[in-house]
């Protein structure tokens, strides 16, 4: 469930300073996401969705009618279906084979970080998509709290890595300088005992 008031219509600038207050006070996909994915749900009138973050932290939040894990395409699929997709909506009614059965058309948004897709964010439908330019611009601003959330992870992820492999190296290093530090102290010491 969202963390705000169920069954309470909201307008679109009192939900956004809801959403980017979330998005300051818990930075986490993991409590962001459901939220994001519940209000855009409600606002385009879909039957599910979900978001999925590729890679490093792979993640996948889905919610909705009739949709589960096992329906949603695998993350190759989605990564070469928003490669080339700008960071807008798309909408289509090519459905990959697993979701033809429940819905008719999708809605694909691509999550972009360091100039590459590190996500998709999609909603689900079982009637026609009716867009205006004001849901687009709701919606659109909703996933740059996720976009923003999703870069956060990534980057942390990536220092996390960074870090351990630093402290691997220095590690390694100081290893493989003690060893022969070792040796020459022994040999400059016996050297040492020779002469006196």
């Amino acid at each position: 469930m969202t963390q705000f008031e169920n069954n309470v219509q909201r307008d679109p600038t009192t939900l956004l300073q809801d959403i980017m207050r979330l998005v300051a006070r818990s930075p986490e996909l993991d409590k962001v996401a459901p939220t994001i994915l519940e209000e855009a749900m409600a606002i385009m009138q879909a039957a599910a969705g979900f978001f999925m973050v590729f890679e490093s932290p792979y993640k996948l939040f889905h919610h909705g009618m009739s949709i589960n894990e096992n329906m949603i395409p695998h993350e190759k699929i989605l990564a070469d279906a928003v490669v080339n997709l700008s960071q807008d909506v798309h909408i289509s009614n090519n459905l990959p084979e697993m979701l033809r059965d429940t819905y008719k058309g999708w809605l694909l948004v691509p999550i972009i970080h360091r100039k590459k897709a590190a996500g998709v964010f999609s909603l689900l439908f079982d009637n026609d998509i009716e867009l205006t330019d004001e849901n687009s611009n709701l919606l659109l601003s909703l996933i740059d709290g996720l976009s923003i959330v999703t870069s956060s992870e990534k980057t942390a992820a990536r220092h996390d890595k960074l870090t351990t492999n630093q402290n691997e190296f220095v590690r390694i290093v100081s290893h493989d300088l003690r060893s022969p530090l070792t040796s020459i102290k022994g040999f400059a010491s016996m050297l040492e005992s020779t002469l006196e």
